[in-house]
Parts: C-alpha cells; sequence; structure tokens
C-alpha cells in the first residue's frame, strides 16, 4: 500500500473515532438531566408541614431556590454552587391532597465547597450559631466546649448537658412524653388540640394518633431555659425547639 493510501486509511480512521466519540458524548450529554424551574408549582404539591420545612432549611442558607432537581424520591435545590437536598414520599393514595410528605433521606448538602456555619445551620437547625461555632477548615466547624458530633453508644443526655451549659442554664429537663394522656380512646380532634396548644405555628389537619406515636417513638427531648435540643433517634438529626 502506497503511503498516499496509507495517510488516507488512518485520517478515515481517526475521523470514524472522532464521530463515534462526539456520538457518545451527546448521547451522554442528552441523558443528564435538566433541572426544572417550576419551584412555585413543585412547593404547591407539597404538604403544608413540608412546605413550612424546607422553607425553614433554605431560609437558613439565605436561598431562594429559582431551579431544582427531583428524580422522584429526592428534591434537590440549586443553592449557588451546591444543593440542598430533602427526601420525599407521596400521602396515602386516599387522603385529600395526594401531596409530599417529608421522608429518607433526611435534609443534606451536596456538591458544597466546605462546611460553612450557614451548611451547619442548615443540618442542625441553628445549631452552629447558637453555640457560636467557626470553621476550623473546609470539613469541621470548632464549637463552644462542644463538637456536633453523635457516635453510636453516645449520650444524648450528656451532650444536652454540655449544650445548657454552654446556654448558661442549669441541667436541662428531660421531656420523655410530650403527650402522656394520649389513648386508644383520646378522640382524635382532642390530640390535635393539645398539639396545637403546644405547637401553635404546625398545621394539624392530617395529624392522626399513629403520627402522634410515631413521634413520641422518634423523638428524645430536653429543654433548658426557653431552648431545647430534640433528637431523631431514627435519623441522628438533632433540632434545636423552642419552649
Amino acid at each position: 500500500m502506497s503511503k498516499k493510501a496509507t495517510l488516507i486509511l488512518l485520517l478515515l480512521i481517526v475521523a470514524v473515532i472522532i464521530i463515534i466519540l462526539a456520538v457518545v458524548y451527546y448521547a451522554v450529554l442528552q441523558k443528564k438531566p435538566q433541572p426544572r424551574t417550576d419551584v412555585n408549582e413543585l412547593f404547591s404539591t407539597m404538604s403544608v408541614e413540608m412546605n413550612d420545612f424546607i422553607s425553614a432549611r433554605l431560609s437558613w442558607l439565605k436561598c431562594e431556590p429559582k431551579q431544582y432537581y427531583d428524580n422522584g424520591s429526592e428534591i434537590c435545590f440549586i443553592c449557588g454552587k451546591g444543593f440542598s437536598c430533602f427526601g420525599y414520599e407521596w400521602s396515602d393514595e386516599e387522603a385529600k391532597s395526594g401531596s409530599r410528605e417529608i421522608g429518607m433521606p433526611a435534609p443534606h448538602l451536596t456538591e458544597v465547597d466546605g462546611l460553612t456555619v450557614e451548611a451547619g445551620d442548615f443540618c442542625y437547625q441553628g445549631l452552629a450559631s447558637l453555640l457560636g461555632c467557626q470553621p476550623v477548615n473546609n470539613n469541621s466547624l470548632e464549637c463552644q466546649r462542644v463538637k456536633i458530633v453523635l457516635k453510636q453508644g453516645a449520650s444524648f443526655n450528656d451532650f444536652a448537658s454540655h449544650f445548657c451549659s454552654t446556654k448558661g442554664y442549669e441541667a436541662p429537663e428531660n421531656v420523655k412524653d410530650m403527650f402522656p394522656g394520649i389513648t386508644e380512646d383520646t378522640p382524635i380532634e382532642e390530640i390535635r388540640n393539645m398539639i396545637k396548644e403546644k405547637f401553635p405555628e404546625l398545621s394539624t389537619e392530617n395529624i392522626t394518633k399513629e403520627t402522634v406515636q410515631r413521634f413520641k417513638d422518634s423523638l428524645e427531648i430536653f429543654f433548658c431555659g426557653d431552648e431545647g435540643l430534640g433528637l431523631f433517634k431514627d435519623t441522628g438529626l438533632i433540632t434545636v425547639i423552642k419552649r
């Protein structure tokens, strides 16, 4: 084969390879999900509780999202360079609204540049600011005599005691049962009134006895002064509570 023919053959092979790579790249690019922009419509599909929950979390990031991704079980809002994500599940088909309810996975941040005080507040609902945390590096915060880490087997009572002493209060009050008077015979309206008395801003329309029981089983709550901490035992999440 002449040099000219060999050169032409090589050029053809290179051209074919470039075309194949271009087709593959285009196909992959086309499959990449595009962010959605109907944020207001998205919020209209959520229950009141989920709407309030997400809005409160995003406020810690000072995030008013314009775009989001939804994979069918998790919503990720675009907040700056990163994503703030919330798991969800659809309520019972027999329910009036059939709206989205908060579900697993728990709220988390992805593709962020580093751990900031705002990110700590997002994850722990203001706890990082309450404890005067400051960034040590991209991966950790340093707080007033308290580490925001709960390892398996750690005592939440001890953690709450450190929190209360840091805030200048005495030993925390352990609230083991938020609603001790509820039995199988308690009318649902009475339950909702009890909840409304403790949490005036909470919508109680969709609250059932089963919801209250799950709440009691999954939370460990301590108060000192006007502030408290709640541990979601099934997720490990710590929540700051106002009395």
